[in-house]
């Protein structure tokens, strides 16, 4: 009993000590251009999540929630400043998230 105590315990501090904070990106890129930025992110799959925020179908606009855990923004930040040198993008939020 005291033995898988001791690893709880251990569990518990790594999880105080480990860093859970997450980057939140919220951008707006062109409808022709999403799906290229869509493939560019599957192609770096793990680096973060994402998704489409509602939009009307007419629109000429994708707007698209970026979040990830905060140790992999600069390779998110570095693929970001890639698609930028190809298509404008526009940043509407960027926060730190914690837990």
């Amino acid at each position: 009993m005291i033995y898988s105590l001791h690893y709880f315990f251990d569990w518990i501090l790594e999880i105080m000590t480990t860093d859970t904070r997450l980057f939140h990106y919220v951008i707006r890129l062109d409808k022709k251009d999403s799906a290229f930025f869509y493939f560019q992110l599957e192609a770096n799959e793990g680096l973060c999540f994402y998704s489409t925020l509602p939009f009307n179908p007419h629109e000429q606009f994708r707007d698209i929630d970026l979040k990830g855990d905060l140790k992999l923004q600069t390779q998110v930040e570095h693929i970001l400043a890639q698609m930028e040198k190809k298509f404008p993008i526009h940043y509407k939020t960027y926060e730190v998230l914690s837990f």
